[in-house]
């Protein structure tokens, strides 16, 4: 599909299961293009061809610094590798059913090219030749071509083409419709189809350029952007043409079936980009969503109950009301969201900027469309225009408005100058009034902020889409250049966003759209300054490590250190000033898309995310209602007192903590298992700790939860001397803000002393011999890495010996910052002699690839836990190939490394398999194990290293185990966890000699064993039945336990915990609650062995 704004890619996805797994391809050939089509040979699926066009990115809407070949390209190999065949932006790709070797294609550069045109192959796209028809004897110039062939005969051609914008003809407009009943013949006849009664009656206009339902503008002229055709499966004479509206072509006459103008409401959206037939089902993509008719447009189903998929521009978060939010959005307009699972539609057109009154947040509201078209309503529901004064010469398609924190009636608003109304809401109509102190500025205006510290609302600053940034502190008397020619610190490139420090107007961030190579020798997307009032403020670079757009920058009111931006891959987060960058990606529920807007609110918490294609998502875990204390990421000891009544309750099964609470604020720089407790003479009642992420309410899930430490671990001694404090051992992320709360058991409450220890720090020297396959060499390398605000120092000593045979490498490394690439071994839990399989996750930075890789894990237990009597094992992903090495070094350490190069190299985020590990017998339940990863590395090339970090230590929990009485005969491993100990997995409804023997056995330590092959005695056992309330004696042979008993391996209180890391929420979509129990599967074998526990669990 291609729209004329179509997003650079990276290349192309592949899954070969259905879409539960996808494949990043052909990076090389397609990144920074779009693909605009894809045809698999259906014979032989390793055949394909693709159309490529160009592609944008970020908010200005640049094209990549390296514009990628274009035109129709071909794979052999099932998309790995691709050449190109025909050159040009190629904006169609159309196949014949019946045969795969013919094809056409149309080459369609909207702004007019001589390669523009329709073109044919006959032999499967390997040579293309150039079709002679009207278009090119017509005024004007071939612009986007669109194709369409009949499936019921594949001889009858469609040729839609869009008037290019080349200052000839009707630029924007529809050239013509062409239609062939002999597409494959040496020389195909052609018939032009007249398209008057699709606009005005000129045809010059067409279906992509003409709309009645706009009686004031009905002359859009974007058949650069909607354009579409496909015929009926089975009327080669029936044609769907969609451009703003639909219309449907039967031959002779023309039918407007998307019911723009006839009846609206149970019609479609405008701006038509895709069309497909499944049987009988016309499907329509469109600037709305998704619709389909099985009736040929009488009439329609509507699929966007729950698709969030609106492209966002700029949005606006209530002032105390968290679920409440305004948005504005590509061809949608501006909505109202309240909490549910939709936005409410409230003002119309391409909605734009927007903003919450902070007096009267629940009525007075601002909201525009395209071309700075103001409005504004006080009683939220009627909007009237409030723009009069504001001279739109120069004005963007989407403009940029910005209100005064302090002062709801001061708003500023640009154009190519710039403009403000003083009385915007208390006014009887908002006027406006020039706010530049000269000339235009010529410029478009991008970007604007005001100082949230100036109470005044005189201190504002604007960037332009050129690089200007400009500042005022008198209320625009005067304005001040911050980034002059003469020193140009701050790139110059579109100016996306501007945040001011909330309690400090010298501390300004600016954020740029477009790409490092567009501004040669001046890299970086984020610039900061820290004396912006100043008369020559200094910069400094202070970008994330990624080369892309950076739309969105925002400054968190409560912590101003911290700083979020937005890129066209997701976000990321600094905790200090912008030194140093955490990605904040699919793992906290924020997928890899653009975000154009980030708006935060101190008083509610809430931070949401506006992205341009995935609706919006708000951060949920950054705010808590209630009164908290911050702490020093470096944690420390901290006296308190618990007093009052309770507002929270901590999820650990039977602590009932009841009793009032002090909750902890802490941002942790470094990953990994923190340790915290009440221990120690310093508190002097029975307390509960939890700690949170999602927020400090009942609401979020508790990352850990702990009453009293269990009779596994050390005790929690309290000044009374008994084991009444709490300890809790959660794996914390850098970067991630966690809320520590103090509670009381059954209402207990009194003097408390809280230590904080957080994970060790991420600086080590670590050793690490690894023997690789022969003709290695032998590499010692020392780095050290440190990160001011602005530089990067690296120095490496490497000494390189030849040899024929298998030789070491020795690797020590010293590193101050967590790269933004790590290797971690997750959560995971077995029973006492059975085997945990736990999860081995890569996750990459955006733009890196792993070309080889290698790693150590290890396995210690923690406190009394026993050590491993039997090695851990490793299990590649069955998506990858074997490694090369997986050899173990003792029962506790494994290493694992890929020497050969990855096809394709890794990318994002990925299973490489699975760590298994035995648990000795001996464990008891609620002990643990940590999880390991030592010295990973990897290289993107087989040479060039790739920097790669140990993620957060995992924990592996023993689960309890619980004797039952029916266990023999074993049966078959149902569930695929490689064990045959859960419900319904052994056992057959009949307790036996063999059943009781099994049993006894069990209860034996492993050296009270009798030897292998010993002979077994037989012995007449008397089992229990128990019905009714009674119980009799039988002979074992012919005894039932009813219900009947199976075995399993309990996880324990707190192997029960559930972690919940997904810190983002969908707006759009339901909320999604967090997996606090056990899974649907799980839980139905739990409750299945509760059940029978409770009637018959001793022998």
């Amino acid at each position: 599909m291609f729209t004329g704004s179509a997003y650079a890619g990276r290349g192309l996805l592949k899954s070969t299961d259905g879409g539960a797994s996808w494949q990043l391809l052909a990076t090389a050939t397609f990144a920074g293009a779009a693909v605009s089509d894809i045809k698999v040979n259906p014979s032989n699926p390793s055949i394909l061809v693709a159309s490529i066009t160009y592609g944008r990115a970020g908010r200005g809407g640049e094209f990549p610094p390296t514009i990628p070949s274009r035109g129709i390209f071909k794979s052999t190999d099932g998309g790995m590798r691709w050449l190109r065949k025909q050159a040009g932006d190629a904006t169609d790709l159309e196949v014949d059913p019946t045969n795969f070797n013919n094809q056409y294609a149309g080459i369609g550069y909207p702004f007019g090219n001589n390669l523009n045109g329709v073109y044919r192959s006959t032999d499967a796209g390997d040579s293309w030749t150039p079709i002679s028809g009207p278009w090119t004897t017509l005024v004007g110039g071939v612009g986007r071509v669109e194709l369409a062939i009949a499936p019921s005969n594949a001889n009858v051609l469609y040729v839609s083409i869009h008037d290019a914008k080349d200052g000839t003809g009707h630029d924007g407009g529809l050239l013509g419709l062409f239609k062939t009943t002999n597409a494959w013949a040496s020389t195909p006849m052609w018939t032009q189809i007249p398209t008057g009664a699709t606009d005005d009656g000129t045809g010059v206009h067409g279906y992509c350029g003409y709309t009645a339902a706009f009686p004031n503008d009905p002359f859009s002229d974007q058949c650069h952007y909607s354009h579409v055709i496909i015929v009926d499966p089975t009327n080669a004479n029936v044609l769907y043409a969609g451009g703003v509206p639909l219309w449907k072509f039967d031959g002779a006459s023309w039918t407007e079936v998307s019911k723009t103008v006839s009846d609206p409401t149970h019609g479609i959206h405008v701006d038509q980009h895709s069309m497909a037939f499944a049987g009988s089902r016309l499907v329509v993509g469109n600037d709305g969503g998704v619709w389909s008719t099985t009736d040929g447009g009488n009439t329609w189903a509507d699929h966007n109950t729950n698709l969030a998929i609106a492209q966002f521009y700029d949005g606006s978060v209530h002032a105390s009301n968290l679920d409440f939010a305004l948005a504005g959005a590509q061809d949608n307009g501006t909505g109202k969201w309240t909490g549910t699972n939709a936005w409410k539609f409230i003002l119309g057109g391409d909605g734009a900027d927007n903003a919450i009154s902070s007096s009267s947040p629940d009525t007075n509201w601002a909201a525009s469309y395209q071309n700075l078209s103001i409005f504004r309503t006080k009683n939220g529901a009627d909007f009237f225009t409030a723009d009069t004064g504001i001279n739109k010469t120069g004005v963007p398609f989407i403009a940029r408005f910005e209100k005064c924190p302090s002062n709801d009636d001061v708003m500023i608003a640009g154009t190519n100058s710039l403009w403000k109304s003083t009385n915007f809401f208390s006014g009887t109509s908002a006027s406006w009034s020039s706010n530049w102190d000269g000339e235009g500025l010529n410029i478009e205006v991008s970007a604007l902020a005001f100082a949230p510290s100036d109470a005044t609302c005189n201190t504002y600053a604007l960037g332009g889409s050129e690089g200007n940034l400009r500042l005022t502190s008198n209320g625009g008397t005067n304005w001040a250049l911050i980034d002059p020619g003469n020193r140009n610190a701050v790139p110059d490139r579109y100016v996306t966003d501007l945040a001011f420090d909330p309690t400090n107007a010298n501390v300004l961030y600016v954020t740029l759209s477009g790409f490092d190579e567009g501004t040669p020798g001046q890299p970086g997307h984020v610039f900061k300054t820290t004396n912006a009032l100043a008369t020559s403020p200094m910069w400094s670079n202070v970008s994330p490590p990624v080369n892309l757009p950076h739309n969105t920058v925002v400054v968190d009111p409560s912590a101003p250190a911290t700083v979020y931006v937005g890129t066209d891959v997701g976000v990321w987060k600094s905790i200090d000033g912008g030194g140093n960058w955490t990605p904040m990606g699919p793992e906290t529920g924020m997928p890899n898309v653009a975000v154009f807007d980030l708006q935060i609110n101190d008083d509610t918490g809430r931070l949401v995310a506006f992205t341009y294609g995935r609706g919006a998502f708000a951060l949920t875990s950054r705010g808590c209602s209630l009164s908290s204390t911050v702490i020093p990421a470096a944690g420390g000891t901290f006296p308190g007192t618990t007093s009052g009544t309770s507002a929270l309750e901590a999820s650990c099964p039977g602590t009932q903590p009841t009793g009032p609470e002090r909750i902890f604020q802490w941002t942790p720089t470094g990953s990994g298992m923190a340790t915290i407790q009440t221990c120690g003479a310093g508190t002097n009642f029975d307390t509960v700790l939890y700690m949170r992420t999602v927020s400090c309410a009942n609401s979020a899930a508790d990352v850990d939860c702990n009453d009293d430490p269990p009779n596994s671990e050390p005790p929690c001694t309290i000044s009374t001397g008994q084991n009444r404090g709490s300890r809790i051992t959660p794996i914390v992320l850098a970067g991630q803000t966690y809320f520590i709360v103090v509670d009381g058991f059954k209402g207990a409450q009194g003097n408390f002393t809280l230590t904080v220890t957080p994970p060790p720090t991420l600086s080590t020297t670590s050793t690490t011999s690894t023997t690789r396959p022969s003709t290695t060499s032998t590499t010692t390398t020392s780095t050290t890495t440190t990160r001011p605000s602005t530089t990067t120092t690296s120095t490496t000593s490497t000494s390189t010996t030849s040899t024929s045979s298998t030789s070491p490498t020795s690797t020590t490394t010293t590193t101050t910052i967590p790269p933004g690439s790590t290797l971690q071994v997750t959560d995971c839990a077995a029973g006492p002699g059975a085997t945990a399989t736990c999860n081995v996750t890569l996750r990459l930075a955006a733009g890196v690839e792993v070309a080889t890789l290698q790693f150590n894990a290890t396995v210690d237990p923690i406190a009394t836990a026993p050590p491993l009597a039997t090695s851990v094992g490793f299990v590649q992903d069955p998506s990858l190939p074997p490694p090369s090495q997986n050899t173990n070094e003792g029962f506790a350490t494994l290493l694992v490394g890929w020497f050969s190069p990855f096809n394709p190299h890794l990318t994002a985020t990925r299973l490489l398999g699975t760590l298994s590990v035995p648990v000795p017998a001996t464990a008891q339940g609620d002990q643990m194990y940590r999880l390991r990863i030592i010295a990973p590395s990897g290289t993107s090339d087989g040479s060039t290293d790739v920097p790669l970090a140990p993620g957060p230590d995992g924990k592996l929990t023993v689960g309890r185990r619980f004797l039952v009485c029916d266990v023999v005969p074993t049966r078959t491993d149902q569930n695929g966890d490689g064990d045959t100990a859960d419900a319904g997995e052994f056992g057959n409804g009949t307790i036996g000699n063999a059943d009781v023997v099994a049993i006894f056995r069990a209860s034996l330590l492993p050296d009270q064993q009798p030897p292998a092959g010993a002979p077994r005695t037989r012995h007449r056992f008397a089992a229990v039945t128990r019905q009714s309330g009674t119980t009799t004696s039988s002979a074992a042979s012919g005894a039932r336990c009813s219900p009947r008993c199976h075995a399993t391996n309990g996880s324990g209180r707190e192997g029960a915990r559930r972690r919940w890391r997904r810190h983002w929420q969908a707006l759009r979509w339901p909320p999604r609650s967090p997996p606090l129990g056990p899974q649907p599967e799980r839980r139905r074998r739990e409750t299945r062995s509760r059940q029978a526990r409770s009637s018959c669990d001793q022998p």
